[in-house]
C-alpha cells in the first residue's frame, strides 16, 4: 500500500505531500503497538509459551518491527526538513 501511494504521487501536487505521509505513517501505524505488549506485565506479543530470542533485551521480532517504523519516521523527518531547507 504504502508502495503504491508512492508510486502514483504527482511531482509537485499539492496531495503529494499527504501521500507521501500516509506512505511514512502506514508502516508506523502496523508495527508500533506492538511495543505496548512490553509495558503490560504478563502480556506478550507471542502466542508461544517459550522465551522468544532476545537481542538488546528486546524480543527479536520487535526489534526487527521496530527498525522498519524507526526507518519509516526517519525517512519522514528527512523528507519534511529537506523541504524545509
Amino acid at each position: 500500500m504504502a508502495l503504491w501511494l508512492l508510486r502514483n504521487r504527482q511531482s509537485g501536487a499539492p496531495s503529494s505531500e499527504r501521500l507521501i505521509t500516509a506512505a511514512a505513517l502506514l508502516p508506523i501505524a502496523r508495527w508500533a503497538p506492538f511495543n505496548l505488549t512490553l509495558l503490560i506485565p504478563g502480556t506478550s506479543p507471542y502466542d508461544q509459551h517459550h522465551i522468544p530470542q532476545r537481542i538488546l533485551g528486546m524480543p527479536a521480532a520487535l526489534l526487527s518491527q521496530d527498525l522498519i517504523a524507526a526507518a519509516a519516521a526517519l525517512g519522514l523527518i528527512l523528507r519534511r526538513t529537506a523541504r524545509r531547507t
